[in-house]
């Protein structure tokens, strides 16, 4: 059975979605090229969509991998530097997990970005809680095809915690 996130989980996930939608909507400088799909800095693009699906393995874990995606929209807001948000969501035994992240992302050359994305875990499967949980990434991208992500995620249950 699958369980809906809790009252004042939908409220943070309303405001968090309201928020990024909100930043999305401000003006950046006349430089831009408008809207991509893909992404490079401001000289290239004022914003962009951020579409990711990938493989994750848990350390030290025998499980099994994990799919994993995330979907939404950054802005360039200076000459080497994007912010936004994704929705985020895994698939893991039988199981889904969901959330949505802020993400900074910081180009260190025209194709390669480090990102750094803090955010709540709002669904997490049939091991839901009544509280949020927590969820990090800090990532290395390269040309927008190829990357390499660390990710924290933090799952409240009633009888602590697990990382």
């Amino acid at each position: 059975m699958i369980r809906l996130p809790s009252p004042a989980g939908r409220r943070q996930f309303g405001v968090a979605v309201a928020g990024v939608l909100a930043f999305l909507g401000q003006p950046v400088p006349l430089t831009a090229q408008g809207f991509c799909f893909h992404p490079g800095p401001i000289a290239r693009c004022s914003w962009f969509s951020v579409t990711e699906a990938g493989v994750a393995l848990s350390v030290p874990s025998d499980e099994d991998p994990n799919l994993t995606f995330q979907a939404g929209a950054l802005a360039n807001v200076g000459p080497r530097s994007a912010v936004g948000g994704v929705l985020v969501g895994a698939v893991f035994q039988n199981d889904v997990r969901l959330g949505v992240r802020a993400r900074y992302r910081r180009w260190l050359t025209d194709r390669l970005t480090l990102d750094v994305a803090p955010g709540i875990l709002l669904y997490n499967g049939t091991f839901t809680a009544d509280s949020p949980g927590f969820t990090g990434e800090l990532a290395l991208g390269y040309a927008d095809w190829l990357g390499m992500t660390a990710q924290l995620d933090v799952v409240p249950f009633e009888f602590g915690t697990e990382t």
